[in-house]
Parts: C-alpha cells; sequence; structure tokens
C-alpha cells in the first residue's frame, strides 16, 4: 500500500517512476503550465505499492490544483487521490 509519507515532499518523478508512459506526468506538467486543475474519474492507473513488487492496476479518482503563492506565482501543485477500486469491481 501506498502511504501518504512516503509521497509528501518528493519529486512524482522519484516517488512514483511507475507512473511513467501511463500519462499522468504529462497531465501534471499540463496542470502547472496552464494554472489549469484537473480532476479525473475512474482513471485506471499501475501502481508498485512497495519496492521490489509487481505492479497493481487500481482505479483513481483524484485532482491535480496549482499551489500560487501571495504573488499568483507557481508553487506546486495540489494533489489528492481516492482509491475506487473495490467499487469499481463491484
Amino acid at each position: 500500500q501506498i502511504r501518504p509519507h512516503d509521497l509528501v515532499g518528493r519529486p512524482v518523478r522519484e516517488a512514483l517512476p511507475e507512473l511513467r508512459g501511463q500519462g499522468y506526468y504529462e497531465l501534471l506538467d499540463h496542470v502547472y503550465q496552464t494554472r489549469k486543475s484537473f480532476v479525473g474519474r475512474m482513471m485506471r492507473i499501475m501502481v508498485q505499492p512497495r519496492p521490489g513488487a509487481p505492479l497493481e492496476e487500481h482505479v483513481i479518482d483524484f485532482v491535480y490544483r496549482p499551489v500560487e503563492d501571495a504573488k499568483g506565482q507557481i508553487k506546486g501543485l495540489f494533489v489528492e487521490g481516492y482509491d475506487r477500486t473495490e467499487w469499481a469491481r463491484a
């Protein structure tokens, strides 16, 4: 299981290298460049729950939102997601 404290403050490409080729990095880049939030619903994602483990398919809802400072400059991205895998399988 991926735990939030394993991800917070780390570059996403370092924290979740298995996302390469799945389109999620590109979505993050787009949100950063355009300053427009993205909401994904019931999206398929392959993740590695722990180092050395095989990839697992999950279904997630998530939001990517730009975070601005007081001057309107982008300081990072807020990411929140919810695993909907069990619901999708039901």
